[in-house]
């Protein structure tokens, strides 16, 4: 049985485990990454080379300018296109432009902040959205508003949320700005950079984890590559599975046993809680959106000089109000199969992004999971736009979607804390005994959970960590 030695082990190729590995080695550790998938990445998912531009499946935005991720991009000179265009609400009335989208909410986050900080006691976002629309009837549009975008960023259900959780996000996206960016080239671009002087012989693809055995000083992991059994030992190990890995039980398919046990992770893990979503990405033969107005009259919003087929990018500032007024960015419809939709402004590219949380509906998982992407994306944008079904199935190309829930090596979105449970990613993130350490987007504490740049941050703290232990 093959057995493979170093310093260090890493357990996972995703944002953090690059960035650890990147780092160890940059100071003169051996290491070996150990990832179960046959890519890195982990959950930044881009399909290349089947349209004119990326396909994201995973991660998608650059959230702000926090220093680990903005230090990368300027480094490895990662084009950024800043997302623009209307956010427009399906109503009795239309499909109607919400002006000041962000800003009409904060009335609403900022009594959330308040509530969060003005009391030890923790709550859910459905108690503090129940006692809210008794207080403020005057804001219930708001209101509601706020707690269908909270959902559906964090992927959370409204009664599992902890406000406290919520509340210390919100200081962190205030701290980094708000306004989200799209890496051009695919956001895999940016870990393919950092994962460059990776060895064949120090990454280790395929390889499924299966146990964990340690003592002080000495870390053994038991996998299989395909049907071959292999062993990695080591002084020390950084863990990055994601929380709803970490959440299986022994006898289930996929998990990691620790051995000895963990018995204050297992307790934080009960506080954690993973977001679920399945995300769809749907090609089109044109950007047939554009010659529809939100009452269904035609309109031409591209540019003088380009057609409405072309895929490109456009940096420049628009003066012209008419086309301003029509360009579709994000666009919701609450009782749509799959309610949020957006597309990819600056880049004028033929995609729509779909973006459906929740339990994976079941016909995804049975039957013809292909025919029944294609009738959820038509049927929801034939109601989100107003458009005939018939002529979005005539426009659709092709269509790609991941199920994020039922990915055996995520088992979910990204993670989020309970009410009563925000002490869980600090106890999650503690190393044990000079050996094991913790990193990931669920270890992260410093309100950057569910981000890129907070599993950046988390798998480059696990690596000085470990650099500044006496192991």
């Amino acid at each position: 049985m093959p057995n493979f030695k170093s310093d260090v082990l890493i357990l996972g190729a995703g944002a953090s485990g690059i960035c650890a590995a990147a780092e160890l080695k940059s100071r003169g550790r051996s290491i070996k990454v150990i990832e179960a998938r046959d890519r890195i990445g982990g959950r930044i998912l881009t399909i290349k080379n089947a349209a004119p531009f990326p396909i994201e499946l995973g991660a998608e935005f650059v959230h702000g300018t926090e220093e680990t991720l903005w230090n990368l991009i300027e480094r490895f000179q990662i084009r950024l296109a800043e997302t623009n265009g209307h956010n427009r609400f399906r109503t009795d009335r239309g499909l109607e432009r919400i002006e000041n989208f962000y800003r009409s909410m904060d009335p609403v986050i900022d009594e959330l902040l308040a509530q969060a900080h003005a009391s030890d006691q923790d709550q859910s976002l459905a108690e503090f959205v129940d006692k809210q629309l008794e207080d403020r009837p005057d804001l219930a549009v708001e209101i509601a508003r706020t707690k269908i975008f909270i959902e559906e960023n964090t992927c959370a259900r409204a009664d599992r949320i902890s406000l406290k959780f919520i509340a210390r996000g919100e200081k962190a996206m205030r701290a980094v700005g708000d306004i989200p960016l799209r890496p051009i080239d695919g956001f895999i671009e940016v870990l393919n950079r950092l994962a460059t002087d990776l060895t064949s012989n120090e990454l280790h693809l395929n390889t499924v984890v299966h146990k964990i055995e340690w003592e002080r000083g000495s870390v053994k992991v038991a996998a299989k590559q395909g049907d071959s059994a292999v062993t990695f030992e080591a002084k020390q190990v950084i863990v990055t599975l994601p929380v709803g890995v970490l959440q299986l039980s022994k006898d289930q398919v996929g998990s990691v046993e620790f051995y000895p046990p963990l018995r204050t992770k297992e307790d934080a893990l009960k506080q954690l809680e993973m977001g679920q979503v399945t995300r769809l990405v749907a090609v089109f033969k044109s950007r047939f959106w554009t010659d529809f107005d939100p009452g269904g009259e035609e309109f031409h919003q591209e540019k003088e000089g380009h057609s409405r087929k072309a895929d490109r990018v456009d940096y420049e500032e628009d003066d012209d109000d008419e086309q301003e007024e029509y360009e579709l960015g994000f666009m919701c419809c609450e009782d749509a199969s799959v309610p949020t939709w957006w597309s990819q402004l600056p880049i004028y590219s033929h995609q729509l992004i779909g973006w459906l949380p929740g339990p994976t509906p079941s016909a995804l998982t049975s039957g013809d999971a292909n025919a029944t992407l294609k009738d959820l994306a038509t049927s929801s944008l034939s109601r989100i736009l107003g458009i005939e079904k018939l002529k979005i199935e005539g426009e659709l190309s092709e269509i790609y979607s991941h199920d994020w829930n039922n990915d055996p090596y995520t088992k979910g979105a990204y993670s989020y804390c309970a009410p009563g449970g925000i002490e869980a990613n600090r106890i999650l993130a503690e190393p044990v005994e000079d050996t094991l350490f913790f990193a990931g987007e669920a270890t992260e504490t410093e309100g950057f959970t569910g981000t890129v740049h907070g599993a950046l941050r988390s798998g480059l703290r696990a690596a000085e960590e470990i650099l500044a232990s006496p192991t």
